[in-house]
């Protein structure tokens, strides 16, 4: 887990997010009395209002809809990059699956970019307690459109980077990013776990070259 701006980031899949914590809750071995442990932190605890962005086919945001039924006013937010014509041109089934999520209480709303979460659609919306990221992948068409960018390992860098740095608009101060992804390759080659670091270095890159000589 690594400290941000935007609250702390993890890597874990999505399996039992809802019960998972970030500190080993099992009891001591017997012997010396352990050094105090953090507190752990819930992922995604009851009563906190969600945020989940660059959804494909919406079928993670349906499987948290239900599992957290009834939801309340707000509670959660589900986004995707595409348009909803795109989505349902992608997606076979999504149509459904969008009807369930609004019928549930669940807001989706479509052509949301997650490197520009302070414009666009979510604009004036409250703060939210989480931010979930799951598997963030950049399109092909849009890596190879990127003038000078076309790795694909520097682009989705760049990507996340991008959306750490937007994502203070819309996460409440004390607020989680959690990011889901795949622990190989070509995954891990993202390095997720120090986007924070870069994020900050080039905070403060950008701020010694704003400063007056």
């Amino acid at each position: 887990m690594v400290q941000s701006g935007a609250g702390p980031v993890s890597s874990l899949g999505m399996a039992g997010l809802e019960s998972l914590s970030l500190v080993d809750a099992s009891p001591a071995a017997p012997g010396p009395a352990a050094p105090e442990q953090p507190q752990a932190t819930t992922l995604l605890p009851s009563g906190v209002r969600i945020l989940a962005v660059g959804e494909g086919d919406f079928a993670f945001s349906e499987a948290l809809a239900s599992a957290r039924h009834p939801l309340r006013c707000g509670e959660l937010v589900a986004t995707a990059l595409d348009t909803e014509a795109e989505v349902l041109a992608k997606y076979a089934g999504v149509e459904g699956r969008l009807v369930k999520l609004r019928r549930a209480g669940a807001e989706v709303v479509c052509g949301v970019d997650a490197r520009c979460l302070g414009k666009g659609p979510l604009v004036g919306m409250d703060p939210f307690d989480r931010l979930l990221f799951n598997f963030p992948l950049l399109p092909v068409t849009e890596i190879e459109a990127r003038s000078g960018l076309y790795d694909v390992h520097l682009a989705n860098r760049a990507m996340l980077v991008e959306f750490l740095r937007s994502a203070p608009s819309l996460l409440r101060p004390d607020g989680v990013v959690v990011i889901a992804s795949k622990d190989c390759f070509p995954y891990s080659w993202w390095r997720i776990e120090a986007s924070c670091m870069l994020l900050t270095a080039c905070s403060a890159g950008a701020r010694s070259l704003q400063s007056p000589s």
